[in-house]
């Protein structure tokens, strides 16, 4: 992963009280430095300048509890393949789902220590015991048996929930065992009532209680970013039904994390799809 630059989103959607607005969002390293309407005549010098003409609606990046060397576990079980090769390949997994905050726990924690810190990405590994390096660009966590702490903030046990599972009180969406990483088709098979749709909020909790972000896109938080295209069929959008999109099955279009563009309207840029067989 280089390193980040200032980068400068022109026209994006987001939603306001009245429908949706078009705004700007400058990234500067790794944080939101800016957004708003009209934009400054000096934004417009940033390394990276990308108009989305109105047609995409942004939200923050989202975040889940996962357990990367396990979603390939099938695989692993035949032929002589690298666990790092696996780890990859569910990262990759999860960045294309829009989970740009994934919170990592796994037997092999030595193994996505080292992709971690190869692929210089900004995740959460909770980890057996913590690990001091300058190098490490992750966050580190503990298990314990009152729940996952990061950073002073405990995640508690009851406060972990799986998508069937989601109720006022889950801080935390655990994905650990399951077929898919889409969280977007994960949450369309919970039922939740429409009355009910900040249920969707868990995907954002984590980010809050952590002060990194929150549920819409702020200055100052983790440039954490996904964007959909919702100009056209059957990606039908409204102010009424926006959030509808996030359980609707549709992966995002683009996605950056940490100030990176890590996909770029449906193009990878820094981690590619993986090629994995078994022999």
């Amino acid at each position: 992963m280089s390193s980040a630059i200032r980068i400068l989103l022109k026209n994006v959607l987001v939603p306001d009280n009245e429908g949706f607005k078009k705004i700007y969002i400058y990234i500067d390293n790794d944080r939101i430095a800016d957004l708003g309407e009209e934009i400054p005549v000096e934004y417009e010098f940033a390394e990276l300048v990308l108009d989305y003409n109105g047609e995409y609606l942004a939200f923050p990046g989202f975040s889940a509890l996962v357990s990367l060397t396990e979603r390939y576990r099938d695989i692993a079980m035949y032929g002589s393949i690298d666990k790092k090769e696996l780890v990859r390949a569910a990262l990759y997994e999860l960045i294309m789902n829009g989970v740009t905050l994934p919170i990592i726990v796994d037997d092999e924690d030595s193994i996505v220590r080292n992709v971690l810190k190869e692929l210089e990405f900004p995740a959460v590994l909770i980890e057996k015991e913590v690990v001091m390096d300058q190098k490490d660009v992750y966050i580190k966590g503990k298990l314990g048996d009152n729940g996952i702490s990061i950073n002073n903030v405990l995640f508690r046990w009851n406060e972990i929930c799986g998508p069937n599972k989601l109720n006022d009180s889950c801080k935390l969406l655990d994905l650990r065992g399951l077929h898919t990483y889409n969280v977007s088709a994960l949450l369309s098979r919970n039922n939740i009532e429409p009355e009910d749709v900040e249920l969707i909020n868990v995907l954002w909790r984590p980010y809050k209680a952590l002060g990194m972000g929150d549920c819409r896109i702020v200055k100052d938080m983790r440039a954490d970013i996904v964007l959909y295209r919702i100009t056209i069929p059957p990606k039908l959008v409204t102010h009424r039904n926006y959030r509808d999109l996030l359980r609707s099955g549709y992966p995002p279009d683009t996605v950056i994390i940490a100030g990176e563009l890590f996909i770029d309207k449906n193009e990878p840029l820094i981690l590619q799809p993986p090629r994995i067989t078994p022999w």
